[in-house]
Parts: structure tokens; C-alpha cells; sequence
């Protein structure tokens, strides 16, 4: 299976773009899970 060159060039735009897009979606996804697991483990160790 041969690859041109612009389809070479379309797949790492579509991947830069993908990956942003990742990033812009997972950083608030463990924000929050970290502020989850780290609120479930303050009230573990330190119950009212």
C-alpha cells in the first residue's frame, strides 16, 4: 500500500488536529477526577 505525499501531509493535520482536541477534552475530564478521587480521599483521612 503505497502513500503520496498528500496523504502523508492530510493524516499529520488530522492527527495535530485530533490531538488538540484530546487535549482540550481530557485536561478538564482529570481535573475533575483528580478533585473527585482527591475530595473521596480528604474525607477517607480526615472524616468530619
Amino acid at each position: 500500500m503505497g502513500w503520496t505525499n498528500h496523504e502523508i501531509l492530510f493524516l499529520i493535520i488530522l492527527s495535530e488536529y485530533y490531538s488538540e482536541l484530546l487535549f482540550l477534552i481530557i485536561i478538564p475530564i482529570r481535573q475533575s477526577f483528580f478533585h473527585v478521587t482527591g475530595c473521596f480521599l480528604y474525607e477517607a483521612y480526615y472524616p468530619p
